[in-house]
């Protein structure tokens, strides 16, 4: 997506930051997603405008356009910050190594321990020996069946199935 700059769009944007001056980065004050990037809405003529993540246009702004094929990275690992010092290009490769050397990458939790989990790791167990039809074994859990088919085939739950597959098989 080609991103417009005009003086009237600079003008709108550069009332969305704030400088600061310890760390050198302008944080972006305007509209955010999720809290974590700035989102700056593009009037542009003849057309009903578009949103674009702030730091994009930062970029452009004052690096130019920005290849399809190519992500705005932080150098500062502040995902508010417009700063276009800040600012480089990368592969979404690029990004996801920068991240690991910087250690900012969490893995997820298996199991029970993530956040998102329906299941504890005994009701794991008690769906992997269950019988009937996935539907059937799905209902009291809560869960569509086709979690229970990747419970059972190993592909969910993993670290609890991969020992349950010997016991079922002796």
């Amino acid at each position: 997506m080609e991103i417009k700059v005009t003086p009237e769009l600079n003008e709108k944007f550069d009332e969305r930051y704030e400088i600061v001056s310890e760390s050198g980065c302008w944080i972006w004050t305007g509209w955010q997603v999720g809290k974590r990037y700035g989102k700056f809405w593009m009037k542009v003529p003849s057309s009903k405008g578009k949103h674009v993540l702030a730091h994009r246009y930062s970029y452009t702004r004052f690096h130019g356009q920005i290849p399809s094929d190519k992500h705005v990275c932080h150098r500062c690992d502040v995902p508010l910050c417009v700063n276009p010092d800040h600012l480089w290009l990368g592969t979404h490769q690029d990004n996801m190594a920068d991240m690991a050397a910087k250690n900012r990458h969490s893995p997820a939790k298996a199991g029970a321990q993530n956040h998102s989990a329906k299941l504890t790791d005994d009701e794991v167990v008690a769906i992997f020996f269950a019988s009937g039809t996935h539907k059937e074994i799905a209902a009291p859990y809560g869960i569509d069946a086709s979690s229970v088919g990747r419970i059972k085939n190993g592909t969910n739950w993993s670290h609890i199935t991969k020992n349950l597959h010997k016991c079922a098989s002796a």
